[in-house]
């Protein structure tokens, strides 16, 4: 998804750009360090702000 996101955000694809945001968001709990690095690059900023606190919890799980 991060390739397709990227075209997405530099072709401005606008009916394509809340799908991702979409899907970024359902990723986020998987992959959150990718997702924030994707939300920051293109003011995300209520995603960077969920991405970035899943990130400290993932981070912070001892196993």
């Amino acid at each position: 998804l991060g390739p397709l996101s990227e075209a997405v955000e530099k072709y401005q694809v606008y009916p394509a750009r809340k799908v991702c945001k979409l899907v970024m968001e359902a990723a986020a709990s998987e992959h959150p360090l990718d997702v924030l690095n994707y939300a920051q690059r293109h003011g995300c900023n209520d995603l960077a702000e969920k991405a970035a606190v899943l990130s400290i919890q993932t981070h912070l799980r001892l196993d």
